[in-house]
């Protein structure tokens, strides 16, 4: 939290801490794919009700001690949290915060306030030192609906978090299918919106903007499941509408839905890595949504500086330049092959029409220098003498 921007490089795997994903194995392989592929956030799940309560086991035992009536809320297993620590060290060892997900609206309420403040208590006591990201509950707004439970049930507990977590680590919700957690964007311990809306991404993400928190799509499209085509699409779709996402490959992040298999959906895996490496190289940072500059396609700006466009249904466009003087450098992007144009000039002060180089989706890059850094963080602070 030193004001470096941090770009947010999703992916999913809902069941890492478990025994589906065992530590010396599926999830060191897994991890060190993704840090390969330029992932730097992965979201999991601590404790859930899928699957029943002895899934929710690791090389420790079960997350809670098992009754005849379920799990005993009163009484965590120690040692599956402490496999859960070797995953967050090993994950961080890799570049990757572990985005962690404390259950799901289902298991929720099946604490008590209690033992809800409990839980959450000891895991940011346990977790707070590990570059991490804390999510009270996953499709938290069902309890909404299913159990007439009020949003303060959450309230109470961000509060108990912030207060609690000596590094301010970032908090949020993630809502059900369709939704958006903007409804917290006003409480103090509330760090970032989170999204799943599987349809018009770009428009819901320009939509939650306007509260002033980062705004990520945490469940978009999974390959495999959707339209594997979403899975590309969507990604610019977000990135061109100022927010981040969260991609899911259905072969991975759950393996008791898609079963296992690292190299499935590479066509998706590839084209994802395309995006995030792009952005990259972008001051993406200083990009806002600005559609009203093109005829055709999304677009982000920094106004005279440094513009993206996309064009998921292909065809030329026209973009209006007016706060460019002089020259400015273009090239195209084709997201699916990942192959990029070369660099032409074009004279700014107005509108110019494009036509890309091909047919079908494209990508236009206007300006900046394809080799932006972040600003380093303060190396230091000096005290002026009375």
């Amino acid at each position: 939290d030193d004001g470096t921007p941090w770009l947010w490089k999703g992916e999913t795997s809902w069941r890492s801490y478990t025994n589906m994903l065992p530590f010396e194995g599926r999830y060191k392989d897994y991890i060190d794919l993704r840090s390969e592929q330029g992932y730097n956030a992965v979201q999991s799940i601590v404790v859930s009700y899928i699957n029943g309560d002895a899934f929710w086991a690791n090389e420790g035992g079960t997350a809670f001690a098992l009754t005849g009536d379920g799990k005993d809320y009163d009484h965590l297993n120690p040692g599956y949290y402490q496999w859960i620590d070797r995953r967050l060290a090993y994950a961080n060892e890799k570049g990757i915060v572990p985005i962690i997900f404390f259950t799901w609206a289902q298991e929720f309420v099946k604490f008590d306030d209690e033992q809800f403040r409990n839980f959450t208590e000891h895991m940011v006591a346990r977790w707070s030192a590990y570059n991490v990201m804390w999510v009270i509950s996953g499709e938290y707004n069902e309890v909404y609906s299913e159990n007439g439970l009020p949003p303060d049930v959450y309230i109470q507990h961000g509060r108990t978090i912030m207060n609690k977590d000596p590094y301010d680590h970032p908090i949020s919700l993630h809502p059900s299918g369709r939704g958006s957690s903007k409804e917290f964007h006003s409480q103090e311990w509330f760090g970032f919106i989170l999204q799943q809306w599987p349809i018009e991404y770009h428009s819901h993400i320009v939509e939650d903007r306007v509260y002033g928190k980062p705004t990520i799509n945490g469940e978009y499209a999974y390959a495999d499941w959707h339209d594997n085509e979403d899975v590309r699409r969507g990604a610019w779709d977000i990135f061109t509408g100022g927010g981040f996402f969260s991609a899911g490959f259905f072969h991975t992040f759950a393996p008791d839905k898609g079963g296992w298999d690292l190299d499935a959906n590479m066509r998706e895996q590839e084209a994802v890595m395309t995006c995030m490496n792009f952005i990259e190289h972008t001051e993406w940072w200083k990009l806002d949504p600005h559609d009203e500059l093109v005829t055709n396609g999304y677009c982000v700006a920094n106004l005279g500086s440094e513009y993206v466009v996309y064009a998921r249904d292909g065809g030329p466009t026209s973009l209006n330049l007016s706060d460019v003087k002089g020259t400015i450098d273009v090239q195209w992007l084709d997201p699916i092959t990942g192959e990029y144009s070369l660099k032409e000039e074009i004279l700014g002060g107005g509108v110019v029409n494009l036509t890309p180089p091909a047919s079908g989706e494209w990508v236009l890059h206007v300006g900046g220098s394809f080799d932006a850094e972040a600003p380093a963080p303060p190396n230091g602070f000096a005290l002026d003498k009375p």
